[in-house]
Order: structure tokens, then C-alpha cells, then sequence
């Protein structure tokens, strides 16, 4: 019997074979995805969202790619983007709290900027 991991492992190896450039393209977005080649997020939210895009129903894969992709439009100020993909990823995977903590967190963020906007009042 061969475990789940192995299992996985297998999918994807055969999966890796159906087309080599399909396969080294999904590779360099995933790389960019999750580490912000060149410190861009706008070309990680480019890359996740490619991933998002293809036709990969692993769910894990994809959990990562809204959680990153998540991080990277959080480094762009793009809030609510951010949030959806963090609740994305709690309706996924409820046990992951960090995202959740992470909603709070931009929603604390989104406060003080309205605060610090605001005009002073005499």
C-alpha cells in the first residue's frame, strides 16, 4: 500500500510528463508565486493568478497561491483584494487562523489609514 504522499508524489510526476512547457511555465509561476522574484509583488499577483487560472484542481496548490498571492496585494496596498483571497483560503482550509488573523490585521490597517486621512477636527 502506498501512502497518500506517494500517491501524490506519482500524480504529479506523471502529470509533469503530460506537457514540458505547460510544466516549466507552472514552475517559474510557482517560484514567482511564492518568493517575489526581484522583490515585484505585482508580478507574483501575476504569476498566482495564472496559477489560479489553470486547470488544477489540487486543492493545496491552490490554497497556497491565494495565500501568496494574498501577501503579495497586500504588499501593494490593494486591501480587499487581499481579504477575498484570505477567505478564499479559510473556505479551503478553515483550520489555517493565520489568515484570519491576517483579515483583522488589514482591517486594522484599513482603520488607521481612514483615521490618519481624516481631517483634523478645531
Amino acid at each position: 500500500m502506498i501512502p497518500i504522499c506517494g500517491w501524490l508524489a506519482f500524480a504529479v510526476a506523471l502529470s509533469a510528463c503530460d506537457n514540458p512547457s505547460i510544466n516549466q511555465q507552472t514552475s517559474a509561476d510557482w517560484d514567482r508565486c511564492q518568493q517575489y522574484n526581484d522583490g515585484n509583488p505585482a508580478s507574483a499577483v501575476d504569476a498566482c493568478t495564472r496559477l489560479l487560472q489553470a486547470d488544477d484542481d489540487r486543492l493545496v496548490r491552490r490554497v497556497y497561491a491565494y495565500n501568496w498571492r494574498a501577501h503579495a496585494l497586500m504588499d501593494l496596498g490593494e486591501w480587499e483584494r487581499a481579504k477575498a483571497d484570505f477567505r478564499k483560503v479559510i473556505e479551503s482550509e478553515p483550520s489555517y487562523t493565520f489568515a484570519a488573523q491576517q483579515i483583522r490585521h488589514i482591517e486594522e490597517l484599513q482603520e488607521y489609514e481612514l483615521r490618519s486621512s481624516a481631517p483634523l477636527q478645531k
